[in-house]
């Protein structure tokens, strides 16, 4: 898509995932037309749609690409294997998908011609940072996992690609909130859900900053960055984060809206999880104009909806919610 067209053909890698399968309805609301390519791990909540194609397969298969990608104007990549804290994915299946899919998947879009490719990165690629230290979107970057290194790789893989694509980074923060394919073990949505079941908060690192942005608020991230002019973003990463809060602060939060009887507690036990960042979207605000318009207390009051209206059976511990739980158990084997 080029400047002042407003619809056009997207596709979507791993759109029938969290973040997926909130972006995919927006994004035929707004008129386009969509093709997605997911490997269907957890299934697909997506309605039917005249303009939507599903298309079951994987990011690995350069053959599927090859016939899958023609006649598309631009690219959404979000299918990734999120954090393997468990080490029960194989290694090397991890790093065929979040590392090495992705420059057979440029070359196939300089044969079909896409003309915009969004990737989604995070702002785990900051790595950790001192309580007063802001990263702008520009930010030297220290990755503390494999799979904020593998974001990080993605990214210079991308931007050094060349080609006639418009080629832009998205770094959200933890995301928030609610879509059809439900996640709770995202720091916001996991906290609310032991608040409301347990009635108390436990964590590990009260001091670890960590932004968070709205599921909503993403979506129209990506919405803007597919009609923003090429000028203005070819090249260019930005920061998707806001709400800057540490862990105990966002704990509070959380026990405020859930109830009076919930407690805040601090864990004895350290956490492996050495990430703390404050994050500006500056360069977001003043390349689109965004503004967020959801926030962490918005999702909390929609996750407790969702509970009381039954529609999170078996939250919070359900495998389905969990995205290692079930990619662990699943077989990564790559078929034709």
């Amino acid at each position: 898509m080029t400047r002042g067209q407003r619809t056009g053909t997207v596709f979507v890698t791993g759109g029938c995932g969290f973040v997926g399968a909130a972006l995919v309805p927006t994004l035929l609301r707004a008129g386009h037309r969509v093709t997605v390519l997911d490997r269907m791990v957890f299934g697909s909540s997506l309605e039917p749609h005249e303009r939507l194609t599903v298309v079951e397969g994987d990011v690995r298969d350069d053959a599927l690409l090859g016939r899958a990608l023609p006649g598309h104007d631009a690219v959404i990549h979000l299918a990734f294997l999120s954090n393997n804290t468990s080490g029960h994915i194989d290694p090397a299946v991890e790093r065929a998908i979040n590392r090495e899919a992705l420059g057979p998947m440029l070359q196939r879009c300089d044969e079909a011609r896409v003309s915009r490719f969004v990737l989604a990165s995070s702002c785990s690629v900051y790595g950790s940072a001192t309580r007063s230290e802001v990263f702008e979107s520009d930010a030297s970057d220290d990755p503390t996992s494999d799979y904020a290194a593998a974001k990080l790789a993605c990214e210079r893989l991308l931007v050094g690609h060349g080609g006639r694509m418009c080629a832009t980074i998205v770094r959200p923060a933890t995301v928030c909130g609610l879509s059809s394919r439900p996640r709770l073990d995202l720091t916001v949505n996991q906290l609310c859900c032991r608040a409301r079941f347990d009635r108390r908060v436990v964590i590990a690192t009260p001091r670890r900053i960590r932004p968070v942005i709205h599921i909503h608020d993403l979506v129209r991230v990506y919405l803007a960055l597919l009609t923003a002019p090429a000028g203005d973003v070819h090249g260019r990463a930005f920061n998707a984060a806001f709400e800057n809060r540490t862990l105990l602060e966002t704990a509070t939060l959380i026990a405020d809206l859930v109830g009076d009887d919930v407690s805040v507690e601090i864990s004895a036990e350290p956490s492996p999880d050495r990430r703390s960042y404050r994050v500006s979207s500056r360069r977001l605000h003043e390349t689109l104009g965004f503004v967020p318009t959801h926030g962490a207390a918005e999702a909390v009051r929609e996750l407790l909806r969702a509970i009381a209206d039954g529609r999170l059976p078996g939250a919070p511990d359900a495998p389905r919610y969990h995205n290692h739980r079930v990619q662990a158990g699943h077989d990564w084997t790559l078929r034709p």
